[in-house]
């Protein structure tokens, strides 16, 4: 007889066959109560006359006896420390199993430990009756298992040790199903165990159980009583293999497995912990190979996204030196068309400078006015043709092919970093494919849910100097964010425009540094209504919080989330219409926060720089998600209102 795979629970027979193993343990001390891991469970016993061994409950569904093997490691979860303080240096006084049930009981000196070793699994501590806590909560249509609820053990089944011969025989002439499903199901034999009462028996399995005579059901019940005697007196367990692989197990020899391998093992603890161990190391084996690939598949998408950014860097040196090049060519013309432009819009504005494009007024380089750039579209013309460029038009001639030689710089350094860290990533890749594990990434933790700080219900971010910035997500959160926190000795910001945010900067120990206000300013800008607009750059500024007032003039209408600013403004022009989203440290924790670049220290683990663009805000926290390891969802409410874009870095 073959089996589907591998065993996946224990057996009513073989909780039976353990409990009578596990008796020996009565009168133990419980030393130590651990969880080395989610789904394991060790209670650490002083055996008299014996030593020190380990109860282990591993993942929901097992249970055996082992001699001493785990150790301290990581501080254990809150279940393993409330078993601590109520069950340490306790008594066991006894195990038994409940009934016929895959369900043991610990009673340890005024509690009861009961172990539910089906489904899930789950430990349950119960203290006159009352459950104290359970490993997991959980709930069905009859019973729920929760802190402070009254434990009930599950719906009761059949205990064949309780069937008399009539009984017996009654329940096999009621059921309408075969021999061998009524001793599986209405008997509670499980499926192997019917099938080995058959085969000890000799009576067809699949024989209606209705039509059997009285001396089939003699003979059976013979048979259940002679298996439950066997496993519970004189058990001889055995592992079934298939190859070097186990399969299954049970307290006794089966005759239903003649033919297959099977080795003998000195007790259902030793068996059980030989079978749980092999399978437990052949998931972990699993799970890396697993996240082998799963890495390997990372790395290849984030070396291709590398390449296309080298691409792109290249592609922008090329442009902004080109660019560069056609002004300096030109400086001439090029500043005779700068001031041209400027007398035209300090008479009339960027209409006027327009409408004198339009007409022909102006010199025939420049094409198109861009307000909301500060300046003007020129076609240049070069030895490959034309440019097109935007010129400022607060800026000379010489400034702006100034900067574009710098950003010609800029980029092509960003393009040497990113083929340097291109070189890195196909090493780790080949790494992988050779089988390294040293060039695995480990797998991501799974975060624990942490206890937020006060800040966190509004935007904001630490400052390169430490300090505490803090803005209003909304009309309502920007009157509480200036009414509950901004004190005496802090600092306002606001971007120079409607529909930005109030922004306080909390003081430290000292006065706010010039390099926290400016960052609260870049802050201020990024997450106004100029980002939705697609500015490149715009200006902010900070005040003191006595400045700062709810109180209108007289006839005036404040609209809520507004504040009025009097006195002197402390401005920062030309701030870079750009935000940084990444990893920082807080409390020993991971964080996700958004701010301005300069905010994240070189020690920061990641951060991905973006800007006003195409896409919008799912895509770009979906883009986030995958290159900073984060719930896409986190990532997307650090985002600007409106449309964004990812900057190569």
């Amino acid at each position: 007889m073959g089996t589907i795979g591998p065993k996946r629970e224990l057996t009513a027979f073989d909780v039976l066959a353990l409990v009578g193993e596990l008796g020996e343990v009565a009168g133990a001390r419980i030393e130590k109560v651990l969880q080395p891991s989610e789904r394991e469970l060790v209670l650490r016993l002083k055996i008299p006359k014996k030593g020190t061994s380990e109860i282990v409950v591993s993942d929901g569904k097992w249970l055996f006896l082992r001699e001493k093997e785990v150790s301290e490691g990581t501080p254990p979860p809150v279940f393993a420390m409330l078993l601590r303080k109520h069950l340490e240096n306790r008594i066991v006084q006894s195990i038994n199993q409940r009934g016929f049930e895959r369900i043991v009981v610990l009673d340890l000196d005024g509690y009861e430990l009961v172990l539910e070793l089906f489904g899930e699994g789950n430990a349950i501590l119960v203290k006159q009756g009352e459950i104290v806590q359970p490993m997991r909560t959980q709930s069905w249509e009859h019973r729920e298992v929760r802190p402070g609820r009254p434990y009930e053990y599950p719906p009761p089944r059949m205990d064949p040790r309780t069937l008399g011969p009539q009984e017996f025989s009654r329940i096999l002439a009621s059921s309408k199903g075969d021999i061998v499903r009524t001793l599986a199901v209405s008997i509670n034999l499980g499926g192997r165990y019917a099938e080995e009462v058959c085969a000890r028996t000799g009576i067809e399995k699949n024989m209606k159980a209705a039509k059997h005579s009285p001396a089939d059901a003699s003979r059976l019940h013979s048979a259940v009583a002679a298996l439950i005697t066997e496993v519970a007196t004189n058990r001889r367990p055995v592992l079934i293999e298939e190859g070097d692989v186990p399969m299954d197990f049970s307290p006794v020899p089966l005759s239903t497995d003649e033919g297959r391998m099977a080795r003998p093992f000195p007790s259902m603890n030793a068996v059980i912990s030989h079978f749980t161990g092999y399978w437990l190391q052949r998931q972990a084996a699993d799970e890396s190979s697993r996240g082998r690939q799963q890495e390997l598949e990372r790395l290849e998408r984030q070396l291709g996204m590398q390449q296309m950014a080298v691409k792109e860097y290249q592609e922008d040196a090329a442009r902004k030196r080109r660019t560069a090049e056609a002004i300096s060519s030109a400086i001439e013309e090029v500043s005779a068309l700068l001031d041209e432009v400027r007398k035209v819009k300090q008479a009339g504005g960027w209409d006027a400078v327009t409408r004198a494009i339009m007409d022909g007024k102006l010199p025939t380089a420049a094409k198109e006015a861009r307000a909301t750039e500060g300046g003007v579209l020129v076609q240049l013309s070069d030895a490959q043709g034309h440019v097109d460029t935007v010129l400022d038009i607060r800026s000379s001639a010489r400034q702006s092919a100034s900067a574009n030689f710098a950003a010609y710089k800029e980029a092509l350094e960003k393009a040497r970093r990113t083929e340097a860290l291109l070189e890195e990533v196909k090493h780790k890749i080949q790494s992988l494919a050779d089988g390294s594990p040293a060039q695995t990434k480990e797998a991501p933790r799974a975060r624990r849910k942490r206890k937020q700080e006060w800040f966190e219900r509004y935007r904001w971010f630490i400052s390169s100097d430490g300090n505490v910035v803090v803005a209003g997500k909304d009309a309502g959160s920007n009157d509480r964010v200036v009414k509950r926190h901004l004190g005496e000795q802090d600092a306002y910001a606001h971007a120079d425009l409607h529909g930005a945010p109030s922004v306080v900067i909390k003081r430290q120990k000292g006065p706010i540094p010039e390099t926290t206000l400016k960052e609260a300013c870049a802050f201020a800008l990024a997450y106004s209504k100029a980002w939705a607009a697609g500015l490149a750059s715009g200006s902010a500024y900070w005040t003191t919080p006595d400045q700062v007032s709810k109180t209108p003039q007289t006839g005036e209408y404040l609209p809520k989330g507004a504040f009025i600013v009097r006195g002197r403004k402390n401005f920062y022009h030309d701030l870079p219409m750009e935000l940084a989203i990444g990893w920082i440290e807080r409390g020993g924790e991971d964080v996700l926060m958004g701010g301005p670049p300069s905010a994240f220290g070189s020690g920061s683990r990641q951060t991905v720089l973006i800007h006003p663009g195409d896409d919008d805000a799912l895509s770009v926290a979906r883009k986030l998600g995958q290159r900073l390891g984060c719930d896409p969802q986190e990532a997307i409410r650090l985002l600007p209102p409106g449309k964004s874009g990812i900057s190569a870095q």
